[in-house]
């Protein structure tokens, strides 16, 4: 019995594997339009299905923004709370110590307060919460 060299070997596997391709292509063929047209139905039904899901969950977890997205309460508590905080500063006759503002970093970081002297005193930017 011959043994097969390491390129006869790879040239069987290639023949074997083009008449397995044949078959799918041919089984593909077949079933062609008719599981294409179930698909893209059962695609079309599960995205009405995920929009509405998504709808139902923005109605009971938060509220429309102008820009027609949700906030969640958690998010609209905590921008209440810091449109409060940079009410008082704004009232302030004195500048905010930093200890005052534990927490509220960003709204330093974002131009809503600025250091004067020792502490913090609230700019013109507008805040909306």
């Amino acid at each position: 019995m011959k043994k097969q060299t390491l390129r006869e070997k790879l040239l069987a596997k290639a023949t074997e594997y083009e008449q397995r391709a044949q078959g799918l292509r041919y089984a593909a063929e077949e079933l062609g339009e008719e599981i294409t047209t179930q698909a893209q139905e059962g695609m079309d039904r599960r995205m009405e299905q995920a929009i509405a899901l998504t709808r139902q969950r923005a109605k009971s977890n938060g509220h429309r923004s102008r820009s027609g997205t949700y906030f969640p309460k958690a998010a609209r508590t905590k921008r209440l709370i810091s449109a409060k905080l940079l009410d008082k500063i704004a009232k302030s006759p004195t500048p905010v110590p930093r200890t005052r503002l534990a927490g509220h970093a960003s709204l330093i970081t974002h131009g809503y307060l600025r250091l004067e002297g020792d502490g913090y005193v609230r700019t013109e930017k507008p805040f909306t919460p």
